[in-house]
């Protein structure tokens, strides 16, 4: 048997769950317990993160719009270009301009 992956299989989204599962005369395909609880804990863990991470990026925009209370206009160019490139890309993609509109602004 080769130890190199055959490209033509599909890639699974659930290789550990693959990985640990057996057949069961009574269940068909399962795993045990002890595994789904595993995986339960660290996608809470992951979760949990997640929203942490977005607490801190509410709290970074809070500052950055807020510099100069507000007034944008009194900072560097590439300043706010990086403030307008970050809002839009990081904080929260809803508020991306199109190009039209971002052509504008820079007038």
């Amino acid at each position: 048997m080769s130890d190199i992956p055959d490209i033509g299989k599909m890639v699974s989204d659930t290789p550990r769950t693959d990985k640990n599962r057996f057949h069961s005369d009574i269940g068909g395909w399962v795993c045990y317990s002890s595994l789904c609880r595993q995986l339960e804990q660290e996608l809470n863990a992951a979760n949990d993160r997640i929203k942490r991470l977005e607490e801190c990026t509410q709290i970074a925009w809070g500052i950055i719009a807020n510099v100069d209370s507000g007034s944008w206009g009194e900072q560097r160019a590439d300043w706010r270009e990086a403030a307008i490139r970050w809002r839009d890309e990081q904080f929260h993609p809803a508020f991306r301009l199109s190009e039209h509109q971002a052509k504008e602004a820079k007038l």
